[in-house]
């Protein structure tokens, strides 16, 4: 399936493990599935062989592998010590000293490089700091951070000095954070004010974190210009401060193998969450295999998992640097399905780490990556955190990279994997390939060879935690993994093992939730349930849905004479998502007369589960009440519907009324219910692609269009409905209103796609500051009735007929984004010819099609284009240097068309137009081509260029034709990339900017300006 010699890079590791281990025991381990048999079979010998081959710095006897007898007494490598930052940071011998060690990425599209030799002195400074503070062996330190490098260097820092660490992330609320600290009882506690939290109370809540734990040696803040306190806050405050001009000199103290590292925490099914001790030499052992034997990784790798400080994935991730790995972090959310893609491409990701979910939302809203990036890096991708659906291989196989797909699962129990990939087997839709070498993985109670049962494993492993923190005598530790079947380590999920010998997962076994990936526990959705009066009790439990997506179910069941109205719905969640966050509350809410119990009182989930999922009800004679269980099966809330499990798109049965299809198809688009007439469309979660499914999803189910102007203007379902539903806005309108004020208007005109929607956030931030109208110019052809126009000088034509009609004189106050600013420049010239005054023409980061650039500039891009592809083929291998440059003329080759006239056939020129709607493709091929022909002409006015300082190599500089064509040049230089100005902190500083030069105010002294004046 995959390309051979691909796939020989990536095996050659596994096969000279296997080898290495065969000539230190003389066994026959030709294959995965011996070495697999041998690792268990043979496991006191395996373990001992993973350290030696590994060539840690370690000291002492790998004899014996371990002591105790059983699976849950076993302690291993007693004999043995090490340091494990210094085998961390070993990784470096592998690396130059000034290459990429760290590539921190923020949501505004920069990015900060920590060399390996920047990384080693940061550790240094950082170890020397915390011992001074009084960090030493057996210290409890913990942070809330974002993904970022100073999580990582404090992190090693933190286990240089054989203290644990434990991390949280700013997107928590306060009471799940305290929740989790208040049972550590951190010795120190880090932060920052502000770093990577687009939050201003930010510093406040540090602050506050610490008043609240009281930590006994006091706070730390990694912020260079931390803000002061408000209140006095009765505890030490301390700062990193600057970097030493001579680099400390580390002496690396090697601790005992089960020294403590990791303190992570339980999801809270039963009470608080537990905390969970991982020790140093257990975790580095199971990670050094996975990383290594596993996902092939190495030091000409770039790893990227999108994951946050909070899940043990950060955890995972981090030691990848033992092998040299170069990790690429992110810190900020998932704007639009393109975001993670954007990433892999622009860091050059070898390895990707991503979850079922987030392939599923590119997969909804057509978004097809190896047409829209250069993927050359990429050669695997992983996903955990649910489960992977067989259709969801063949999705990527086709519109991201025939590369291998990976489903991983395991834990924060075990801060690894159970069942994982492997470089020398085959990928099989639904499946994961392989148990991770050594660990004795069961499905117990299977009824046959292939049935479901519980995961268990059978025989000691090293990263099975030491234990719970607090837990004296270890009775929470045994009940919670060892009660339940005497002799094995149980983790709560149903497995099956296939007849290919990979492994399926069925889901949990026990109460946790695991919605979109992410982990809930329902104790902390019970303990918001405490505010409301009118309910008795609550049961949560996860329904996996028909496309295999899961959501939260909230059984409740009501004091007196109490209903469940819409009110009361609302009021429930509201109250969990502030207690708690966006992924605790439940997608849907149902009235019960009672919850299942057994005998001696306790809800059943596992009963609940079955019957919501209809799946077997099995031992019914457990149950005190098993009669309620029809009741949760015939429930009319509960019912499964076509697509994603809601409520279909169109007419809920034969008399809906349309306002209730409306309703409905909203509901299922943007998977949130119930809705009511005042709800925004954006407030809910809408962007540009569900805009796109919204129009087309109405338009198939209603017969009906939804101009996605509408979207702008209006914004709620109400009023979004009653203009539909007239007919009056059927047609889309060149000119939307985005929003009302004094004044004269700003226009803003759309990009290569036709329509602004991506630039929302932009204009939303525009209006706020300037307080005048804003509207938005689409192009034509966005629907049927007209067709799309393919020379810039036209659009400009039409777009100043259509904007006289809301403004008949001027000045005119323009602005466009990307392409938009090219048509947004001829409308001026349109203007001025036609003598009207223009006060603002605002350029946002608009470049000209290299074809019309001057010779000595066409050579200048193409060479740095060349560098560019020098960069993307270093370290393929014959077959992806073909393929990369194969796809590189078809661009070429595109743009040639484009430049004829004709239309590309190319799939990076053009995006998917068979998935997209067709007025949406068309429109965006029209532009492409209009882009293509435009030649730069002179515009005797002022241009104010607002341009991202951070350049894509891939693309031409425009700045000297810009230069030669205004009258007069105004420069504005924006510290981000051409896709982050619209977005995020940079959207507002680019509002903030563009209304200080309207209002003809000087720029704050951070801003960059240049005036230049055309001679």
């Amino acid at each position: 399936m995959y390309d051979r010699e691909l796939r020989l890079s990536q095996t050659r590791t596994a096969a000279q493990f296997r080898r290495f281990c065969a000539e230190r025991t003389g066994s026959d381990l030709h294959d995965v599935a011996a070495l697999d048999t041998f690792a268990v079979d043979q496991a006191r010998c395996f373990w001992p062989l993973i350290i030696d081959w590994s060539e840690l710095p370690t000291e002492g006897s790998h004899e014996p592998a371990w002591e105790g007898d059983s699976i849950e007494a076993a302690r291993f490598f007693p004999n043995l010590r090490l340091n494990f930052t210094e085998c961390v940071l070993a990784g470096r011998h592998q690396r130059r000293p000034g290459e990429a060690a760290l590539i921190a990425c923020k949501a505004d599209g920069s990015s900060r490089i920590v060399t390996w030799a920047e990384l080693h002195l940061r550790v240094a400074h950082s170890i020397q700091v915390l011992r001074g503070l009084g960090v030493v062996e057996g210290t409890r330190v913990a942070g809330v951070f974002v993904n970022d490098d100073h999580a990582i260097i404090t992190c090693l820092a933190v286990a240089a000095l054989g203290a644990s660490f434990s991390s949280t992330a700013p997107e928590m609320g306060d009471e799940a954070i305290l929740a989790r600290f208040r049972r550590l009882q951190p010795d120190l506690l880090v932060g920052s004010c502000f770093a990577g939290v687009q939050n201003q109370a930010a510093g406040a809540r540090i602050f506050g974190l610490g008043v609240e734990l009281q930590p006994r040696l006091g706070l730390l803040l990694l912020d260079e210009e931390p803000a002061a306190p408000a209140v006095p806050l009765q505890l030490a405050l301390h700062l990193l401060g600057p970097l030493p001009s001579v680099p400390p000199d580390i002496q690396w103290v090697r601790h005992p193998f089960n020294q403590p590292l990791f303190i992570l925490f339980s999801s809270g099914t039963t009470g608080e969450p537990k905390c969970i001790v991982h020790g140093a030499g257990g975790t580095l052992t199971e990670h050094i295999k996975e990383h290594r034997l596993h996902c092939g990784l190495g030091p000409a790798d770039r790893l990227f998992f999108h994951t946050s400080c909070a899940w043990m994935m950060w955890n995972w991730q981090l030691t990848a640097l033992a092998g040299g790995t170069t990790l690429v972090l992110y810190d900020g959310p998932v704007t639009d399905p393109e975001s993670l893609w954007r990433i892999v491409e622009e860091q050059q990701v070898s390895v990707f780490g991503t979850s079922p979910p987030y392939l599923r939302l590119c997969e909804e809203h057509s978004v097809a990556p190896a047409w829209r990036f250069q993927l050359a890096a990429l050669r695997t991708i992983l996903s955990t955190g649910s489960i992977l659906q067989p259709g969801q291989y063949q999705w990527v196989s086709s519109n991201v990279k025939d590369v291998p797909l990976h489903s991983i699962s395991g834990g924060t129990d075990i801060i690894g994997c159970f069942v994982l990939g492997h470089p020398e087997l085959p990928v099989n839709a639904g499946e994961s390939s392989c148990r991770s070498l050594g660990i004795d993985v069961r499905a117990l109670g299977a009824e046959s060879s292939d049935g479901v049962g519980e995961l268990v494993c059978a025989k000691p492993f090293p990263s099975r935690p030491l234990g719970f923190l607090h837990d004296e005598d270890g009775s929470r530790f045994h009940a919670a993994y060892f009660a339940q079947n005497p002799g094995y380590w149980t983790h709560g999920d149903l497995v099956s093992r296939t007849p290919s010998g990979g492994w399926r997962l069925h889901g949990r076994s026990d109460g946790i939730l695991n919605v979109r990936g992410i982990r809930v526990g329902p104790a902390e959705i019970y303990a918001a349930l405490s505010e409301i009066a009118e309910l008795d009790e609550g049961l949560a439990v996860e329904q996996t849905l028909p496309d295999g997506s899961t959501r939260i179910v909230l059984l409740v069941v009501l004091r007196g004479n109490a209903h469940l109205d819409d009110a009361l719905t609302l009021s429930i969640k509201r109250i969990i998502g502030q207690r708690n966050s966006a992924a605790h509350v439940p997608a849907v809410i149902a009235q019960v007369s009672q919850l299942p119990l057994t005998h001696s009182g306790k809800r059943s989930e596992r009963a609940a589960a079955d019957a919501l999922n209809h799946r077997p009800l099995v031992n019914l004679a457990a149950l005190r009440n098993p009669e309620c269980l029809k009741e949760i099966v015939s429930h009319p809330a509960l019912r499964l519907h076509d697509g994603a499990g809601r409520t279909p798109a169109g007419p809920l049965s034969k008399g809906a009324t349309p306002q209730e299809c409306m309703r409905a198809i909203w509901e299922s688009v943007l998977g949130v219910s119930p809705l009511r007439e005042e709800d925004d469309f954006f407030h809910l979660g809408g962007n540009s692609l569900t805009a796109m499914t919204l129009a087309a999803t109405v338009e198939r189910s209603m017969g009906l269009r939804m101009p996605m102007g509408l979207l702008f203007e209006l914004r709620r379902l109400g009023p979004v409905t009653d203009a539909v539903l007239s007919g009056h806005a059927s047609a889309e309108r060149v000119i939307v209103r985005v929003h009302a004020g004094t004044g004269r208007p700003i226009f803003s005109v759309h990009g290569i796609s036709g329509t602004v929607l991506e630039q929302r956030a932009f204009l939303a931030a525009l209006a706020a500051a300037t307080e005048r109208p804003v509207y938005a110019v689409q192009a034509l052809g966005l629907d049927p009735d007209h067709l799309p126009q393919h020379s810039v000088a036209a659009m400009a034509s039409s777009y100043v007929e259509a904007l006289r009609d809301v403004q008949p004189g001027g000045p005119y106050a323009l602005c466009g984004y990307s392409f938009g600013g090219i048509v947004a420049l001829e409308m001026a010239r349109t203007l001025r010819a036609c003598g009207e005054a223009v006060e603002i023409l605002g350029i946002i980061d608009a470049g000209f099609h290299p074809g019309h650039l001057r010779r000595g500039e066409w050579l200048r891009y193409r060479l740095g284009r060349l560098a560019v592809y020098r960069d993307a083929m270093r370290g393929l291998n014959g077959s992806g240097k073909m393929r990369y440059l194969r796809d590189e003329a078809g661009n070429l080759a595109d743009a040639l068309r484009m430049a004829l006239g004709a239309r590309p056939r190319h799939r990076d020129a053009a995006p998917d137009q068979t998935r997209l709607p067709e007025p949406l493709a068309r429109v965006r091929a029209a532009c492409e081509l209009a882009y293509a022909r435009y030649r730069p002409a002179a515009y005797a006015g002022e241009v104010t260029l607002f341009r991202a300082q951070r350049r894509d190599g891939r693309s031409c500089d425009s700045l000297p034709a810009w230069r030669r064509n205004a009258g007069a040049l105004r420069i504005e230089l924006m510290d981000t990339t051409h896709h982050g100005l619209v977005v995020g902190a940079a959207a507002q500083e680019l509002a903030q900017r563009l209304a200080a030069v309207l209002a003809g105010q000087a720029l704050s002294k951070s801003a960059t300006t240049q005036h230049v004046i055309a001679a």
